[in-house]
């Protein structure tokens, strides 16, 4: 019987700790994907086009925005390489699309595709 609760206390401690890292993992990719849809919306409505170039300045200001507490070195840090991850992320994808990377498309209503 001691065996048992030993392992039922073990199991129990085990599956909080995984609970805690769990509600923090989920807090951290909350306001990461937060940052980012914020940012890339308001880079297609100030620049007024719907292009990949929308998603390398989003994340850009999202590695400005969550580097802020550690100063003004360590947003441009994030600024600069958040970016550069998004554009590098950016190129391979285009790569096996062979689309051009300036591809753009007006914001509003779509062309009706021909059937």
């Amino acid at each position: 019987n001691g065996r048992c609760k030993d392992a039922s206390t073990a199991t129990n401690n085990i599956i909080k700790r995984m609970n805690t890292s769990g509600k923090v993992t989920a807090l951290n990719w909350g306001s990461l994907t937060a940052c980012f849809s914020t940012f890339d919306c308001a880079s297609k409505v100030i620049r007024g086009r719907n292009d990949r170039w929308n998603q390398i300045i989003g994340s850009s200001c999202t590695g400005a925005f969550l580097s802020r507490s550690k100063g003004v070195s360590a947003m441009a840090n994030g600024f600069a390489s958040y970016g550069a991850f998004a554009y590098i992320l950016d190129k391979l994808v285009i790569n096996a699309d062979n689309k051009s990377p300036l591809e753009t498309k007006p914001l509003g209503i779509e062309p009706k595709s021909k059937i």
